[in-house]
């Protein structure tokens, strides 16, 4: 029988970081960088189809990641002011997904992540939903100054992230079918007269997806490649994870010595999702028109 012991014990909580090290590290590690190193000869497969399934593993796990960290924060979720980390494990077996409350908070902003304020019953205290989602067990005379700040800059963080996945659909390109496909070498803008090119952008770096819209129309969507983006901010989902996880671990398991303190700031917050100056996404959309 799994017990809440033995789940918070064997929780992966690394998973993400760790299979975003070990992707980075093929991408950059002179000695893993060939295909032919890592995989026997493959009729069609070819370097350029190594590096970008690499990065596409980037990107999925980045999104798994956030997936991951919001599942594991409506779970946590309190009920008539009251919060039961035992019937976490409960919770995240009721196959519910939490899109549509991800896509509030990325529309609605922090006000929709107003709940961090809201104080519960935790035992005998009466503690902010922030402090005990984050930092689970602390007694509030142990903390050093900067809590309300690191609170904040969390909620920050959670904003962010689920505006990362607010449009589901490229996340759903890779899990379901492989539909997301490099469709596009280059981008240009041209002179509708002349078709002379006055702009033009490398797309070889470039995943297009599809989406169908509600009239019939249809759009496809190209986004370049952002691999050190996606690594920083996968590293900062699996942070949040981690402090779900590991405070909770320590007081109920009670098999660790002592665990890192960790204060954020909203500075180092947005520096995980600054973009780099050659990255760059496009949208191209088509409507049916009725013909006379």
């Amino acid at each position: 029988m799994v017990t809440i012991q033995t789940f918070y014990k064997c929780y992966q909580m690394h998973h993400h970081r760790a299979k975003a090290c070990s992707l980075l590290k093929l991408l950059e590690s002179k000695d893993f960088h060939k295909a032919e190193d890592i995989l026997d000869p493959i009729w069609g497969f070819e370097q350029d189809d190594y590096e970008r399934m690499l990065k596409i593993e980037m990107r999925a796990n980045l999104f798994h990641a956030i997936d991951t960290l919001f599942t594991l924060y409506f779970c946590l979720q309190p009920e008539n002011d009251k919060v039961d980390d035992i019937g976490l494990f409960k919770n995240l077996n009721k196959r519910n997904f939490y899109y549509e409350r991800i896509r509030t908070i990325a529309t609605e902003g922090e006000k929709a992540l107003d709940i961090f304020a809201k104080v519960v019953d935790f035992g005998e205290q009466k503690i902010e939903f922030g402090q005990y989602l984050f930092y689970y067990g602390f007694k509030q005379e142990k903390f050093p100054p900067g809590l309300g700040a690191s609170l904040e800059a969390l909620k920050h963080a959670l904003f962010l992230l689920a505006t990362e996945l607010n449009d589901t659909a490229e996340y759903n390109s890779y899990k379901h079918s492989l539909r997301s496909i490099p469709a596009f070498s280059e981008f240009a803008f041209a002179k509708a007269d002349t078709m002379e090119i006055v702009a033009s952008f490398d797309a070889k770096n470039s995943m297009t997806y599809f989406q169908e819209l509600k009239n019939n129309g249809f759009s496809y969507h190209t986004k370049v490649f952002d691999t050190p983006r996606d690594y920083r901010v996968t590293l900062l989902a699996s942070n949040l994870i981690y402090n779900i996880i590991m405070f909770r671990r320590a007081s109920i398991v009670r098999d660790l010595p002592s665990i890192p303190l960790t204060y954020y700031s909203k500075e180092n917050v947005e520096k995980c999702f600054e973009r780099g100056n050659d990255t760059f996404q496009f949208t191209n959309t088509f409507t049916p028109t009725e013909t006379k």
